[in-house]
């Protein structure tokens, strides 16, 4: 025999049963409608050039891509969502760039213009749709740096998360990945080294401290230059020791003249400084190419001791910047 007073007591919890009951088929109903979140796999198959100085924070490469909206199941659960990195491969550079499988390199998505975190769990909204513009853009973090590929799979891929989902999280209604790679490749000009042969002169020709002579015009070679560069610079640096004032080289060990130096100089006979860094003056820069930088050397006497016959051997080195 049941008591009423006791059946009045499992009616509530009865009624609590059924209501939990519900509410377990309503999330799970929820659920399954984002199942079946839409994928977009990106091909980012391309090929750039990079100049090996161009500076850190440089724009290296952009492209646009429309984002996928979630299916017509899944709006209810993106009504509040947003963009993030689900899967990322490296760690990030900084808060709002991604480092790549290139040192050097970095990339940075942005979606309408704003550009995607790359913190944990932070996100860009797009909307009740989901739909906006994704664009990829490749950054120079180190001033200097090789090349080499960046694959899609190196990228991070991105989720757009609605929600609520049966167990508490965010709806995953739409997902975007990255097929194919990027081929950076650092781009220099060809630079051979050369020796230039000054013609031998009297010492009387170097009687006076200060004085010169033998001039030879020579030439630093840039062959095989890639387009778009925008500047070029060289620095000539002394491998041994050297008057700075007047851009004279000390003479190699080997050497046996005494009282001599080798002055480098411009073809309008003014001292060219060493250790720092002079442009290239080239028309037709951007275009790439060959290009020369026109220089002179000659004999010259010092505050020294007079010129002693002998030879005469100096180094030097000479390196290029590009932009």
């Amino acid at each position: 025999m049941i008591r009423p007073e006791r059946g009045g007591r499992r009616f509530p919890r009865a009624c609590a049963a059924v209501v939990f009951g519900a509410a377990a088929l309503a999330a799970g109903a929820a659920q399954a409608q984002c199942a079946a979140p839409s994928e977009r796999a990106i091909a980012i198959d391309a090929a750039i050039a990079v100049p090996r100085d161009r500076a850190a924070g440089s724009v290296l490469y952009a492209a646009d891509y429309p984002l996928p909206a979630p299916p017509p199941g899944c709006a209810d659960a993106a009504g509040d969502g947003g963009w993030r990195y689900a899967q990322t491969p490296h760690p990030g550079q900084s808060e709002d760039i991604y480092r790549t499988s290139v040192a050097a390199i970095g990339v940075r998505l942005s979606i309408d213009g704003r550009v995607l975190p790359t913190a944990e769990y932070a996100a860009v909204a797009a909307g009740p749709s989901g739909r906006g513009s994704l664009r990829v853009e490749l950054i120079k973090l180190d001033a200097a740096g090789g090349g080499g590929a960046i694959r899609g799979a190196d990228l991070p891929t991105l989720v757009y998360r609605g929600g609520p989902s049966a167990n508490g999280g965010d709806a995953v209604a739409a997902r975007v990945s990255f097929t194919g790679a990027i081929s950076v490749r650092a781009t220099t000009c060809n630079t051979p080294s050369l020796r230039v042969a000054l013609a031998p002169i009297a010492p009387q020709a170097l009687a006076q401290p200060g004085a010169s002579a033998g001039a030879k015009d020579f030439e630093l070679r840039l062959d095989d230059c890639p387009a778009g560069l925008t500047r070029i610079s060289y620095r000539l640096d002394p491998l041994g020791g050297a008057d700075a004032a007047t851009s004279a080289l000390a003479l190699d060990a080997s050497a046996s003249a005494r009282g001599v130096a080798v002055q480098i100089r411009d073809r309008d006979g003014r001292p060219v400084a060493f250790g720092v860094n002079h442009e290239v003056r080239a028309v037709g820069l951007g275009d790439g190419g060959s290009f020369r930088v026109p220089l002179q050397a000659a004999y010259y006497r010092g505050d020294a001791q007079p010129a002693q016959p002998g030879t005469v051997s100096a180094s030097l080195t000479f390196t290029l910047s590009y932009e």
